[in-house]
């Protein structure tokens, strides 16, 4: 199976899999979030604040490595990599996570780095154990 994730976030597989996307000044720890990856992670509302934190608590303890390591990889260049997520419920779910630097973003200084945007698609019951 072959998942083209360089598409714009939200336009993966439209109507198949669920994805949310996010915005994350690392370096600051400040992170948007789309209404879609709030509802994937469980929460009625957005969080208060969004942060780096709060996240990797959605983030199953032996993939937090990985996430870290691709979202710092994401500031020099495109990178993926699977994960499980658990819901507010506890509810674990397959994704893929990916992310490219977000230089220039409409809400991001070009003098900030650490600046990602990336991509969580929900892999489906398919990839749950």
């Amino acid at each position: 199976m072959s998942l083209d994730l360089r598409r714009e976030p939200g336009t993966v597989a439209s109507g198949l899999l669920r994805t949310g996307s996010f915005t994350a000044v690392l370096d600051e720890d400040v992170w948007a979030w789309s209404s879609e990856l709030v509802a994937m992670l469980g929460f009625t509302e957005h969080p208060v604040e969004a942060t780096t934190e709060i996240f990797l608590e959605h983030v199953w303890a032996s993939d937090r490595a990985s996430v870290c390591q691709a979202l710092e990889e994401a500031t020099g260049g495109p990178t993926a990599t699977m994960a499980t997520l658990l819901t507010e419920a506890g509810r674990p779910l397959s994704v893929v996570l990916s992310a490219q630097p977000a230089p220039g973003h409409e809400h991001i200084p070009d003098w900030l780095t650490g600046a990602v945007q990336g991509t969580v698609v929900d892999l489906g019951d398919r990839f749950r154990g």
